[in-house]
């Protein structure tokens, strides 16, 4: 009986272990540091479940006015991130972290802000770590394949807009023709 139970549980939590994704270290590398220390470990939703879990939390040893950088290293080593200053760490601010994700779901860049913690009574501890991830989303794509339409003038005509002159300014060439045909016809003799 208790191997069938262990066996359901298995069962039952296998899709659940295959869905999880490993967690995201973020780091934060000072300039005066010599290499990258773990700032954060973040654990990524599921496909149900919509809410990033901080794991754990390395606030960095910095002087003040210092340059912290912060960010991710990838499969290759190569780091990616932004760079902020040592006074986003003193005690009472909040940090909100934004992992900018590709179409796989797997964190490409991060972006990072920090504000002055709410009060207490709103449940929101001042050292909290608030994460939000941004899909990738498209961009806007052009039109393609409408036909250019050129006025008599050569330009681009704008839809609505109407010839405003007068009568006199659009046919002042043929009334000049019609006088100077009646000057030199001439009358007849009578």
């Amino acid at each position: 009986m208790m191997i069938l139970h262990l066996i359901s549980l298995f069962v039952i939590n296998f899709p659940a272990v295959l869905a999880a994704s490993p967690p995201i270290t973020i780091y934060a590398w000072p300039l005066s540091a010599p290499s990258p220390k773990p700032f954060a470990e973040i654990v990524l939703p599921s496909a149900t479940d919509g809410t990033a879990e901080v794991r754990t939390k390395n606030i960095p040893n910095v002087s003040d006015g210092e340059i912290v950088r912060l960010g991710i290293l990838d499969d290759k080593k190569a780091w990616s991130g932004i760079a902020t200053s040592a006074d986003s760490f003193r005690p009472g601010i909040a940090q909100r972290l934004s992992l900018h994700t590709n179409t796989e779901g797997q964190v490409v860049h991060i972006g990072f802000s920090s504000f002055k913690a709410v009060p207490q009574n709103k449940g929101i501890q001042g050292d909290d770590i608030f994460v939000e991830i941004v899909p990738i989303q498209m961009g806007v794509q052009p039109v393609l394949n409408k036909p250019v339409i050129l006025n008599a003038e050569g330009k681009v005509d704008k839809p609505g807009q109407e010839d405003n002159r007068t009568f006199l300014q659009k046919y002042w060439w043929a009334i000049l023709l019609f006088l100077v045909l009646q000057l030199a016809a001439g009358g007849g003799k009578e």
